[in-house]
């Protein structure tokens, strides 16, 4: 995770499919800081895509929430929307 967080922190900018893909790190390695790196990711969602809607960013929160359970479809679900 350390090596993620250096790598990222050496990048000018890292877009939202590279945040998203931090996010799913820290779900594996530090399961106890997933909620905190998936509310981030949100808002950034939220910045970065003005014109997305209520209920994208409702799926992205239901994703987000459904990782423990179905991490495949979830995570489709989180790029379609990088996208």
């Amino acid at each position: 995770m350390d090596l993620i967080r250096a790598a990222a922190a050496e990048l000018p900018q890292v877009n939202l499919g590279d945040a998203l893909s931090v996010c799913m790190a820290i779900s594996q390695a530090e399961p106890g800081r997933f909620e905190r790196a998936a509310v981030r990711w949100l808002a950034r969602f939220c910045v970065e895509r003005p014109a997305a809607t209520v209920a994208e960013v409702r799926a992205a929160a239901a994703a987000f929430e459904a990782m423990p359970r179905a991490p495949e479809h979830a995570l489709e679900t989180l790029q379609t929307l990088c996208r």
